[in-house]
């Protein structure tokens, strides 16, 4: 047979296991009014333990105390409701306490599982980051190697286009000398270097390397002509030095003929002496000065000349 707490209204097996509930049930232990329940207690004293633990409170107002128990019957009602409420706000707090802490646990879930969230968004923007960089630095790579590419590729054309020119114009602007001919060269090549080559017409080049190698060439010219007028104006005074010294000669020759008493040996001497006197001359002397000069000499060697009056 079941019993009913009255206190909580809590459903046990026996009147023993509702005593034994009483010393647990928080509505019991804060009854609001422990003076009243005492004299309650009492009188259950009277009625036996029944009326704790019995199965029906109808049934225990039924017996012989049902008078006395009908002027309690308000208290215990209040009690029971004041229990009941009691009950029912512990219970709501712990539902409400439940539900908070479901509340936090979610939330903290939730917060898990943003962070979480944030965390893979955070690795992805990582990994886009690093993928863009790589594909950045192979464009740029790519970019600078095709830039290097098209560099180099211009720079041949450039070369092809001023090497055929220098070659073209050295054709036609025969240069002879070999230094000259590298002077002229370089000269070019300076001259179309600072120019856009590849976007000139080939005539206008052309016309630039022309005047270049005409100057020198013009240049060489000049230099063989003044060195042919020097050859052969060292050839004219030369041929004039070699007159002038056999002109000097003979008129010794002469002279020494017209001593008388000379010797072989002495004409050849003083002859010899005529010879080394004339060695020196630039050929700008007159013949009266080449005389002048073999005079001097022979009347060095003891020959001299007399006068109309006798005098030597």
């Amino acid at each position: 047979m079941s019993a009913i707490c009255r206190f909580c209204g809590g459903e046990f097996a026996n009147a023993q296991a509702v005593r034994a509930h009483l010393k647990g049930c928080a509505v019991y232990q804060d009854r609001p009014a422990r003076q009243m329940a005492d004299v309650g207690a009492s009188r259950q004293g009277s009625l036996g333990e029944a009326s704790l633990g019995a199965p029906s409170l109808g049934k225990d107002r039924a017996g012989g105390a049902a008078a006395s128990d009908e002027a309690f019957d308000p208290v215990r009602r209040l009690e029971q409701e004041i229990a009941a409420e009691r009950l029912r706000l512990q219970l709501r707090e712990v539902k409400q306490a439940h539900e908070e802490m479901d509340r936090r646990a979610e939330a903290a879930a939730q917060a898990r599982r943003q962070a979480e969230q944030q965390q893979a968004e955070a690795q992805r923007n990582a990994e886009r980051e690093r993928e863009t960089a790589r594909r950045q630095a192979e464009h740029q790579k790519a970019e600078q190697t095709r830039r290097q590419e098209a560099e180099t590729k211009r720079r041949a054309e450039r070369r092809t286009i001023i090497q055929n020119v220098k070659a073209a114009a050295m054709q036609r602007r025969w240069i002879s000398s070999a230094d000259l001919r590298a002077q002229a060269l370089q000269d070019v090549e300076t001259a179309l270097s600072s120019l856009a080559v590849e976007e000139l017409p080939q005539a206008e080049l052309s016309q630039i390397a022309d005047g270049i190698c005409a100057k020198i060439q013009e240049s060489e010219r000049a230099a063989a002509l003044a060195d042919m007028q020097g050859q052969l104006a060292t050839l004219t005074r030369s041929t004039r030095r070699t007159q002038l010294a056999q002109h000097g000669r003979n008129f010794a020759e002469r002279e020494l003929r017209a001593v008388d008493g000379l010797s072989s040996f002495e004409r050849a001497r003083i002859a010899g002496r005529v010879a080394d006197a004339l060695t020196d001359l630039t050929g700008d002397e007159t013949n009266a000065a080449v005389e002048a000069r073999v005079e001097a000499v022979l009347e060095r060697e003891g020959l001299g000349w007399e006068d109309e009056d006798g005098e030597s």
